[in-house]
């Protein structure tokens, strides 16, 4: 997947490898996606050209300082491309020190990880600022890549669907651990459904007559709708613990598991992440549990 942060660009020596694979890996683990050399760099790139596009595409620049890094042209071409970009408002440059040297002239005004002592030290200061920037990143892209996001953080998800949809071409997919009428892992494509207007429009009776009506095209037992916009529907069931998750019936179109299922996650008003990552896990287990009633699952 595709992260709002998008690629952290590493400028460093190679002397320094060591620490920087280490370093990437612990930005991987936290879920994001470092640009290192020789992980990126296949034969035949044009090195000067290939570093230069990813450092100007960045939105953040981790820099380490080191006793080789200080002395290499190379690193000081690097640190003025992203320091130029920064002035601009266009990353974040984050210094990384792991020896005892002086921040390059570029750097001096910035505040810097001290990793001197090791990489334990210092890194709670470096995923404090990814964490930082990648919140930034994510408020600037708005509900719609907000919501995909966190969807694709809760639930198991997978490839895009060539069926038409209502007002699109496809339908992403999620998984949750249930079988569906054919025994196969249930498949769920989903949607978000974005306000555009500062006072959001209610989905109301229009909008699930045509939802309801694109539905017949889709051959799976249930989907899932994430919305910032009210719910204005009568739902046909409720989560037990709140009412903004819930499930609707579009109705027996003839498929061999009947009517399908339309699983409502209303985050209307929400804003905090971790409520609205906490109401898709529960629109996750009501998913899971509707689905182990409805269809026999085979023995664990």
């Amino acid at each position: 997947m595709t992260y709002p942060l998008g690629k952290i660009f590493i400028s460093h020596s190679a002397p320094d490898k060591e620490f920087v694979r280490e370093l990437a890996n612990r930005i991987e683990a936290e879920g994001f996606s470092p640009w290192l050399d020789e992980r990126d760099l296949v034969v035949g790139d044009p090195l000067p050209q290939t570093i230069a596009e990813a450092l100007r595409s960045a939105r953040v620049v981790l820099v380490v300082i080191s006793q080789a890094s200080v002395a290499s042209r190379w690193l000081r071409y690097e640190l003025n491309i992203a320091t130029d970009r920064m002035i601009k408002g266009e990353c974040r440059v984050i210094p990384i020190l792991i020896d005892n040297v002086s921040l390059p002239a570029e750097a001096e005004a910035l505040l810097y990880a001290n990793c001197r002592e090791s990489l334990d030290h210092g890194w709670p200061s470096v995923l404090t600022a990814l964490q930082h920037e990648d919140h930034r990143a994510t408020n600037e892209l708005g509900f719609r890549a907000q919501a995909t996001r966190l969807i694709e953080k809760v639930f198991a998800h997978g490839y895009t669907l060539s069926l038409a949809e209502y007002g699109g071409d496809d339908y992403n997919v999620v998984y949750v651990k249930a079988r569906d009428h054919q025994g196969e892992e249930l498949t769920i494509p989903y949607e978000t459904v974005q306000a555009h207007d500062s006072v959001a429009k209610p989905l109301g009776d229009a909008w699930w007559s045509d939802y309801s009506d694109a539905t017949e095209r889709i051959g799976f037992p249930y989907s899932l709708i994430v919305t910032n916009r009210p719910l204005d529907i009568s739902l046909d069931q409720v989560h037990r613990e709140t009412s903004r998750v819930g499930l609707k019936s579009s109705g027996d179109h003839g498929y061999k598991f009947g009517e399908h299922h339309v699983v409502f996650v209303d985050l209307s008003g929400v804003e905090d992440e971790g409520e609205r990552k906490q109401m898709l896990k529960l629109a996750k287990t009501f998913i899971t549990h509707a689905a182990r009633e409805r269809f026999p699952q085979p023995a664990a």
